[in-house]
């Protein structure tokens, strides 16, 4: 899934509160540059560090190591090929120009304690954007998987006009 993709697909706006799944954190920072506020839920402290990291990095304006920061070991089985094509695709999305907009911001990003999306939508109030990636299949057994089911909860939780955007999935 493209950053482009993403923001396309959430239509974030100023007044928007959105939730979205750590991963790298590159769509979290593509919807702050939209969003008013922008919260990251992950479980694995080691993405939670490296994310702060990247935080601290942009905050200082070092964009370069920003954008080059090596990637976590679970998102590069084959670090070589697919950083090299993940690194070209951020630096490509991740302008100066959309980095300093994205910097004057981050007051307005949170990264949470450890904590499963899914339950992390359910004690935020106010949310009105969520960005889930793959996370519906993630971890789940295949008979006990039901999309519609889990959307439907997600609903629930949120605003009436909410948007959510999911990936990989039937």
């Amino acid at each position: 899934e493209s950053l482009e993709a993403v923001v396309a697909g959430l239509i974030p706006n100023e007044i928007d509160s959105v939730l979205a799944v750590g991963g790298s954190g590159d769509q979290a920072f593509a919807l702050l540059e939209h969003s008013g506020q922008v919260k990251i839920a992950e479980t694995e402290k080691s993405q939670l560090a490296y994310i702060k990291r990247r935080i601290k990095l942009l905050s200082q304006g070092n964009y370069r190591r920003f954008l080059e920061i090596t990637l976590h070991p679970y998102f590069c089985p084959n670090p070589i090929n697919i950083a090299k094509e993940h690194l070209e695709r951020r630096k490509s999305y991740f302008t100066k120009q959309r980095l300093e907009r994205i910097r004057a911001k981050l007051l307005n990003i949170q990264l949470l304690p450890p904590i499963d999306l899914f339950r992390a939508i359910k004690k935020i109030p106010g949310l009105t954007k969520v960005y889930l990636s793959n996370t519906l299949e993630y971890g789940r057994r295949l008979e006990d998987f039901s999309s519609h089911l889990i959307l439907d909860q997600i609903s629930q939780n949120l605003q009436q006009g909410s948007l959510i955007y999911v990936s990989n999935h039937d």
